[in-house]
């Protein structure tokens, strides 16, 4: 399986980028794990809420031109909450039935254009609380590892 994550801005903070690459390099087995960020808009915090929306539609324009033909998912406090069994049969049923390639959508401090939920295939809540896309870049590729192994029936240290 062939798994994109389009973001909102880079990673830069060295112990997530150690955090994603612990997952990473074991999820190679199972899947190739891509990782594809794009600027984001520069907007002061107290901008209006239109300027904030003209931002997030900005930024979603890029997320959505980044992305290959995929199965798409955007991660949104408002999403769906699965667990990691059926985050698991998700994947599994992306790669059985849809190409077995998938892109996940991670917005900036704003979150995400109404466009790219529009155009996702799926909405997905990690969690309905809010953390910054650093931490959602690694929480995401902690889940898919797991997942992963769920599928395979292995054994998960926890």
């Amino acid at each position: 399986m062939k798994i994109d994550i389009v973001t909102v801005g880079k990673v830069k903070e060295d112990f997530v980028l150690r955090g994603i690459k612990h997952y990473q390099k074991p999820l190679s087995k199972f899947a190739t794990l891509h990782f594809n960020a794009i600027k984001p808009e520069s907007i002061s915090d107290q901008a209006s809420s239109k300027d904030k929306d003209k931002a997030k539609e900005k930024e979603g324009k890029a997320l959505l031109n980044r992305a290959k033909p995929s199965y798409k998912i955007a991660l949104s406090y408002e999403g769906q909450t699965l667990s990691s069994e059926k985050f698991a049969k998700l994947l599994q049923e992306i790669q059985t039935y849809h190409g077995s390639k998938v892109t996940f959508f991670i917005g900036g401090s704003h979150g995400l254009s109404p466009e790219v939920k529009t155009k996702s295939d799926k909405i997905i809540s990690l969690s309905k609380l809010t953390f910054p896309h650093q931490l959602t870049v690694l929480l995401l590729s902690e889940q898919i590892f797991r997942a992963f192994k769920i599928i395979n029936n292995e054994p998960y240290h926890k």
